[in-house]
Order: C-alpha cells, then structure tokens, then sequence
C-alpha cells in the first residue's frame, strides 16, 4: 500500500511528484479496498443532484445491481483513495471519457419504467440528461473503514 499525505509520501516517490498530495489530504493507493456505493452526479443548472446506488437496492429491481456493476467496472485500474470528510470513509473521484459519460447516460435510460416512475433522484437524471449535461456528469466511489478487505473476502467475479 501506498499512502502520501500532503506534504509527501511514506515510500519512494520523487520529490516533487505531488499528483495525488494536498494540504491535509491523504491518499491511498490500493486495491483492496471495496467499493461500497456509487454516487452519480447529475448536473443540475448550479448544482448536481445525486442518486446513490448500492448492491443492496437490486431489492427494488435487479437493474440496480446491473447499474452498480456497470459503474464498479468505471473504475480505474489502480484505485486511488482519498480519506474523506466524513470519518472511516474513503472516496475516489474516477475521471470518465465524454464516451463513458455518454454511456452512463444511456444505462440510465435504459432503467425500467417502474423504476424510474419511484425514484425521483433517477427520474430527474433520465429526464434531463441533453448533450451539456451528460458531459458533466460525474461519478464517486465510496469504501467504509480503514482496513483493505482481505484477498479472501473480495468478491471473485470482479476482485474487488
């Protein structure tokens, strides 16, 4: 595991290698961490609302589960970890291509109609995605507490 905090790293990174370093953040890079939710921000005229979405919500519909799975597989390579504001939470902001974001789009879309009808959050983003939106649209990964899943743990399917 890698860990750099603001003002430089535990490991052997050049001196001014500070991609990943802000005053007082800290960065993990590490693949064992789990994703546990999702966030897509939808872009709203001044602000962005934002539909959540975890593996538990394919009670409602599977379709959920298949949306999770379809933003897991976003996530780049090497998961890089920021602690965030909140304590034990770590988030990853994945910067996604004008050709993912148009995907996502269209996987929101592609909701079933129920679904779409009870979830207000979902509803907006599927009515109001045009061509400017969409290429605001953003994505958050979310991972719970401060110890990486064991290898033994992480889900086989994905290796996460």
């Amino acid at each position: 595991m890698d860990i750099q905090t603001g003002g430089g790293t535990r490991n052997d990174r050049s001196p001014g290698d500070d991609r990943y370093a802000s005053a007082g953040s800290l960065v993990m890079l590490d693949s064992d961490f789990q994703i546990r939710q999702a966030r897509i921000d939808v872009p709203l005229r001044s602000t962005f609302a934002y539909l959540f979405v975890t593996p538990d919500m394919a009670k409602w519909d599977p379709w959920w589960l298949q949306l999770f799975n379809y933003l897991t597989s976003l996530a780049p390579a090497e998961l890089q970890w920021q602690l965030g504001p909140a304590e034990n939470v770590y988030v990853m902001r994945p910067e996604l291509s004008d050709v993912q974001r148009s995907e996502l789009a269209a996987f929101l879309r592609s909701a079933p109609p129920h679904q779409i009808e009870e979830h207000r959050t979902l509803r907006l983003a599927v009515g109001r995605l045009s061509g400017e939106q969409v290429r605001k649209l953003r994505l958050v990964f979310f991972s719970v507490g401060m110890e990486p899943l064991s290898r033994e743990d992480r889900d086989p399917s994905t290796g996460r």
